[in-house]
């Protein structure tokens, strides 16, 4: 039977299965083990994307496509793109109460969240509990319920109501980055998140090291101490909501009538990366602008550390990835 074009994209497991398609179309195990040995070895410092190993791996690859008799879709076979590797809080951040001359520092009172957009906001303070919006058939619960938050910053406390029961049903909801997304569909112009003692105790503030793709609106992480100030005409703090909230699990939102002006902007530092790519012409002329289009990744996490996905982010060594593709 006569097959379409096919298209390889970064893809070793394609490499293994093709690396003997001149010579011999059966793949061996001594073929398998060369390619996962060299791949995975110490040398290649686990292929974090965007590092002078990513690169040496790439070539490899490429190499070993031509050498099976795929044709490069580039003079050398690879596709260069720009990813972010780290980002970092500038200067411009900004919080400031209109109420009184305080003027936050960043890192000490305030973040911005990973995924924050650069941008900036004055308007009131809206507390929507935990900025839940869940209408399921077991569970239900609306933190944005006869609330007017267009426009307005939405102020929302971390975690969920049942912090010690690790099979909550609030686990799905509980994501800072998916209430974000809650507080933006409900026209939020920004949103600020504040981690009662029950979640943090030690009120530690969110790194951008995570890398999150923005949501569109500025989000601030505040400490405690900076959101009680701002809860303090309502006569209310963090601690008593957080509890008040997990004994009863019913939704506590309010109008705090302060408004606030808050800056977010992280500068992304960038590096370049590359896709391996390369066809195989096909037999059917008839079939020519057809193609089967097959994709894998041979980056991994590097050494590892603190902003990796590592499950050990204090131990710093070799990620190899051999089972990944």
């Amino acid at each position: 039977m006569k097959t379409p074009a096919l298209f390889l994209l970064t893809i070793l497991s394609v490499l293994l299965s093709c690396s003997r398609i001149k010579e011999e179309p059966a793949v061996t195990e001594k073929e398998l083990m060369a390619h996962v040995e060299y791949l995975a070895s110490d040398s290649l410092k686990g292929r974090q994307a965007g590092t002078p190993e990513d690169i040496i791996a790439a070539r490899y690859i490429a190499d070993e496509f031509r050498k099976a008799g795929v044709k490069w879709y580039t003079n050398d076979g690879l596709q260069a793109f720009e990813i972010v590797k780290s980002v970092e809080v500038s200067k411009n951040s900004t919080l400031e109460f209109t109420f009184t001359d305080f003027l936050g520092v960043p890192g000490k009172d305030f973040a911005p969240a990973p995924f924050s957009s650069n941008d900036s906001l004055f308007a009131e303070v809206i507390f929507c509990g935990y900025g839940f919006q869940i209408d399921q058939e077991d569970l239900k619960w609306n933190d944005y319920a006869g609330l007017e938050t267009k426009g307005k910053w939405v102020m929302v406390l971390r975690g969920n109501p049942q912090p010690d029961m690790p099979s909550s049903l609030y686990d799905s909801y509980s994501n800072d980055r998916d209430k974000a997304m809650v507080a933006r569909d409900n026209g939020a112009g920004g949103i600020i998140f504040v981690s009662g003692p029950l979640f943090d105790p030690y009120d530690e503030l969110m790194s951008v090291k995570s890398m999150e793709s923005s949501v569109s609106i500025p989000a601030i992480h505040i400490s405690r101490e900076v959101a009680d100030r701002i809860l303090g005409n309502s006569g209310k703090s963090v601690s008593a909501i957080e509890k008040n909230i997990n004994d009863k699990l019913k939704p506590i939102s309010f109008n705090t009538g302060i408004k606030i002006k808050g800056s977010a902007e992280i500068i992304p530092k960038k590096a370049t990366t590359y896709n391996v790519i390369g066809y195989i012409e096909g037999s059917d002329p008839g079939k020519k602008d057809q193609w089967i289009i097959l994709g894998a990744h041979y980056d991994h996490i590097g050494m590892g550390g603190q902003g990796s996905t590592t499950r050990m982010p204090d131990t710093v060594a070799v990620h190899y990835g051999a089972d990944d593709n």
